[in-house]
């Protein structure tokens, strides 16, 4: 039979969380579907990674605040920032390859009973249902232009730019560089 559809979506779970890995549908029918275990271990390692990749920067930020308070104690911040950091980044992988290497192992495709599987049917709309979907979609599109647009007009602000003098500084009893003769204090450097 002849599909239309490229990815498919399988949901993937190990009883307390749930992911729905995309497939290649063309891939997977072509290599009996061993391609699936590929896509599948992809897919779960890379979101359990960002999962976890979040949540160490959070802690990144903390520790950040915690260490500030170092200098209290009379120690370097900086040094216990560096080697708390270290602790925490061993701490993150550990924990990633504990996680993707669970999921991986007591995760499960739900699979429901062969009774209740139909092949997908489309849908057909009538003429107003097809013409509101596609005033919708229009709409949807000119919001995301506007948004776009919006933030490509945001004006970001630059630093000052920092001064710096071409001669040296005069100093209050050098002689006045307009040269009267006198002292700068005496002459220019009047307050």
């Amino acid at each position: 039979p002849r599909t239309n559809y490229l990815k498919i979506g399988i949901p993937f779970t190990d009883g307390n969380k749930g992911m729905e890995i995309g497939a290649d549908l063309k891939d997977a029918i072509e290599t009996n579907g061993s391609s699936l275990k590929t896509d599948l271990e992809k897919s779960i390692t890379l979101g359990l990674i960002d999962n976890a990749w979040k949540e160490h920067l959070r802690d990144m930020d903390e520790l950040k605040d915690q260490t500030q308070s170092a200098s209290f104690e009379q120690k370097d911040p900086l040094v216990v920032y560096k080697i708390q950091a270290y602790k925490l980044f061993e701490m993150f992988l550990d924990r990633v390859n504990k996680e993707v290497t669970s999921f991986l192992f007591k995760g499960t495709i739900p699979v429901q009973s062969t009774d209740n599987i139909q092949e997908a049917q489309e849908i057909e709309y009538d003429d107003d249902l097809k013409t509101n979907i596609e005033q919708q979609k229009e709409m949807e599109d000119m919001q995301r232009n506007a948004a776009a647009n919006a933030n490509q007009n945001t004006q970001v602000l630059e630093k000052p730019k920092t001064f710096k003098r071409e001669k040296a500084k005069v100093k209050r009893n050098d002689p006045c560089p307009c040269g009267s003769g006198k002292k700068f204090k005496q002459c220019h450097g009047k307050k």
